[in-house]
Order: C-alpha cells, then structure tokens, then sequence
C-alpha cells in the first residue's frame, strides 16, 4: 500500500479543471472556448469545500481549498 500523507482522498486534478472550464464558460454565456489551460498548484482533499474563482472578464480563473490555491486556469474565446 502506498501512503503519500495526505489528509484523505485527493480531488482529481482534470475535475477541478472540469469545474473552471465550466466556470469559464458561464462567464461568457456559453460562447464556445478557443483556449483553456489549467495548473495544479496543491491538492484538494475529498469532503473539503472547493471554491472557484474568476476575473470579472472571465479570463483567469482559480480554485481554492482551506484558504490554499489548488488549480489556477487561463481562458480564452474565439
């Protein structure tokens, strides 16, 4: 068994990158995406609360866990 120390389960990355995608797109009411990139920058743990974030433009997007950054995301319309 492989044991990494972390607190419980860890949230899929592409999956909080899912949700900002989406987040994104409501941003723009729906316009179709040309450009999405996304970032891990820590994990979010299972049965935490997961906040997303964005720009008033819609542009750069961010996830937060436990006041901790976790994905950060750039969007961009065709």
């Amino acid at each position: 068994m492989l044991v990494e120390g972390y607190q419980g389960l860890v949230v899929h990355g592409p999956l909080q990158a899912t949700w900002l995608c989406h987040l994104a797109r409501l941003q723009r009411e729906g316009a179709p995406l040309r450009h999405f990139a996304f970032r891990g920058q820590s994990p979010a743990i299972c049965n935490t609360p997961v906040m997303l974030h964005a720009t008033a433009d819609g542009i750069d997007l961010w996830a937060s866990s436990e006041g901790r950054l976790t994905m950060t995301a750039t969007a961009g319309w065709a």
